[in-house]
């Protein structure tokens, strides 16, 4: 069989439909589809390792976004999963080469290392700090933190990624530290506890932001540390 996908953008709203080719959904079992745990054939979703979640963890999402979903099926010919999303005009940020600040070189706006190994996370923060003035160092994990410390950049705050492979966040800010004690480190961790709050405080870090976190939480962090 097969399966397609279509969008389109029309005024304010984005309008997303998958359409397959499978055994479709009677009419009687259609009102239901949405449901957790609620699968027509269940036989065939076992031996297919399918809990009946997929559908109603998108009609959340949908719904939590202020969209809506439908659902149109026939046996034997396949369904149409529709699903409508309200959007507004964004502006687009063009992808520029990243700077890199040189030992000595001295400017007026601060300069922010982001030391982060999963590269949705980097993009995001790259993006919304870029396009808000700041010059970035990247470096995605530890080691390359601190190689960025031993050249002599010049660094005003790190936004330090606590749990990574290999050397961890906390190890690389006792090291970073220890290399240059004056340089800002804020921790950013999915962590929040009063115990993991502590833990990074410890390893030196100067503030803490927990994931996820909304651009204001952030740049009233930049302002903290800066």
């Amino acid at each position: 069989g097969s399966v397609s996908i279509s969008s389109q953008v029309s005024g304010d709203k984005l309008t997303i439909s998958v359409t397959d080719s499978g055994v479709g959904v009677s009419k009687e079992f259609l009102p239901y589809i949405f449901e957790p745990f609620v699968q027509e054939d269940v036989y065939t979703a076992r031996l297919n390792n399918s809990s009946g979640l997929g559908l109603s963890i998108v009609y959340e999402a949908v719904n939590l976004l202020g969209g809506s979903i439908t659902a149109e099926s026939e046996p034997g010919t396949g369904t149409r999963i529709t699903i409508t999303l309200p959007v507004i005009e964004s502006e687009i940020i063009a992808e520029t080469p990243t700077p890199v600040v040189k030992p000595g070189l001295e400017i007026d706006q601060p300069v922010i290392m982001i030391v982060e190994d999963e590269e949705i996370n980097m993009t995001y923060l790259k993006r919304l700090l870029k396009s808000n003035g700041y010059s970035l160092l990247l470096a995605s994990n530890g080691p390359e933190a601190i190689e960025f410390i031993e050249q002599g950049s010049k660094v005003d705050v790190i936004l330090m990624d606590m749990k990574m492979p290999g050397m961890d966040g906390f190890e690389a800010t006792r090291r970073i530290k220890a290399l240059m004690p004056e340089v800002r480190i804020a921790a950013v961790t999915a962590y929040a506890s009063n115990a993991d709050r502590e833990a990074c405080f410890n390893a030196g870090c100067d503030d803490y932001i927990a994931k996820p976190f909304q651009k204001n939480d952030l740049f009233e962090l930049l302002k903290r540390l800066y």
